[in-house]
């Protein structure tokens, strides 16, 4: 994925839902679906009880970036899955037995926070910030294929608290942010900041074609990202990610007790 070079700084910050341990696959001893290079499996819920005198325990299988595993039965034929004390595979003793499942229903939720603060305006970064965000919705969501790895897709913007607002909440519809006859488009934003502008100029009778959204709100911006993340995706298996553009650092209030509050909301967050 290509990225405007002049940003100062991309974040991205990936909550990844479930529970249970993990295992990581990989290696030359291991033989992978093309395109994999590294499995690992994660346990879903606790371990079962199966009458009369057995166990039940439930894995998914995932990249170890997180990625789900969509065509994992397109290779069921290559698959086996081996008890480790004795080297066998499961079902070749006893009564034990292994089974690979369909894939479970997955979701992909990623919030852009764009930076639209003073400083962006200023040094002539907005267009930078739109064709980054831009590049996210056209390679995660208009060019990806497999429905299944489509992002539903948020964008905020930030300056000042005054001025930061939710742009458009999640959806896998990119036209929504690349046509032009859409009010929420990416490409809309410059005439966002136009209006700011203007609403400026009218306040305080003086033009300022530098004004952005104000100071830089970063850690606000944060939060508000990490809350509005929280408030989506329900199945068994959910990935939230969250990605920052911005060319700077937090510039409003108290840096340390806002960093802290930060930090708080991004605790228990999966």
């Amino acid at each position: 994925m290509k990225w405007p070079r002049t940003l100062g700084m991309l974040t991205l910050l990936a909550f990844m839902g479930g529970c249970g341990g993990e295992s990581g696959l990989g290696g030359s001893d291991n033989e992978l679906p093309a395109g994999k290079n590294c499995l690992k499996l994660t346990q879903q819920g606790s371990v079962q009880t199966v009458l009369p005198a057995g166990v039940r325990v439930v894995f998914s299988v995932q990249e170890c970036n997180g990625d789900p595993v969509p065509d994992l039965l397109d290779y069921e034929d290559s698959i086996t899955v081996t008890n480790d004390e004795t080297g066998k595979e499961f079902g070749s003793e006893g009564g034990d037995s292994a089974s690979k499942g369909h894939a479970r229903d997955f979701e992909l939720y990623t919030l852009l926070l764009l930076d639209l603060s003073d400083s962006i305006v200023k040094n002539d970064r907005l267009p930078d910030v739109i064709d980054g965000a831009k590049t996210f919705v056209t390679e995660m969501v208009k060019d990806q294929q497999d429905p299944h790895r489509k992002h539903s897709v948020a964008v905020y913007i930030f300056g000042s608290t005054d001025y930061s607002m939710l742009w458009h909440g999640f959806t896998k519809d990119h036209e929504v942010y690349l046509s032009e006859d859409s009010p929420h488009s990416l490409g809309a934003l410059t005439e966002h900041i136009e209006t700011i502008q203007e609403q400026i100029e009218e306040r305080y009778g003086n033009p300022c074609t530098d004004c952005g959204l104000g100071s830089t709100n970063l850690y606000g911006a944060y939060v508000t990202g990490i809350e509005e993340l929280k408030k989506v995706g329900s199945g068994e298996m959910v990935t939230r990610s969250l990605v920052v553009l911005t060319d700077g650092t937090h510039e409003t209030g108290d840096p340390e007790g806002n960093r802290a509050k930060a930090l708080a909301a991004q605790e228990g967050t999966s």
